[in-house]
């Protein structure tokens, strides 16, 4: 039997960039969904039906990134919410002293009073389209990229070529 049947076809330079070409770009989808889930969808349809209501700070949770806990009124009925922290609509990282009983501007979804965040809903969800499209953007092509090549090493093992930098 011949030790080499079992390896893949050899294939060209053009095929194997249009591989990882697609590997690369199902790998963004993947992530950029995966990510956009977490906090996109919540902050766009603040956006979009979103408003405005007074939170009152209930709690600051130094534990967990400044965690702010607070509580709002909508048609009169009262919701509790928490945040990571206020501030991407001021600026990413802006650092805004708060304290129990402080008084901030949100918003709140008539629909679903429950969903709520602190500021406005439309620079966080700029700064955080960002920051998941820039993780998307370049975590797929690093794997890839460190797949590619370690895949080329172990063909060229397998056919019993020499490996550099190995």
């Amino acid at each position: 039997m011949n030790p080499t049947a079992f390896l893949p076809t050899p294939m060209t330079e053009k095929d194997h960039r249009k591989r990882l070409l697609k590997i690369w770009f199902f790998g963004f989808l993947g992530l950029f969904a995966i990510i956009g889930s977490l906090n996109l969808w919540k902050l766009f349809r603040l956006m979009r039906d979103g408003v405005p209501t007074s939170l009152i700070i209930r709690a600051v949770d130094s534990d967990r990134r400044q965690t702010l806990h607070y509580s709002y009124v909508v048609d009169q009925v009262s919701y509790e919410g928490e945040d990571a922290g206020i501030g991407a609509g001021e600026g990413a990282g802006a650092e805004v002293q708060v304290k129990v009983g402080d008084r901030l501007q949100g918003y709140a979804l008539l629909s679903d009073p429950s969903v709520s965040c602190i500021g406005e809903p439309g620079p966080q969800l700029r700064h955080e389209a960002g920051l998941a499209f820039l993780v998307a953007l370049l975590v797929p092509g690093l794997v890839t990229l460190r797949a590619s090549r370690r895949y080329k090493k172990w063909l060229k093992k397998q056919s019993g070529g020499e490996i550099r930098g190995a």
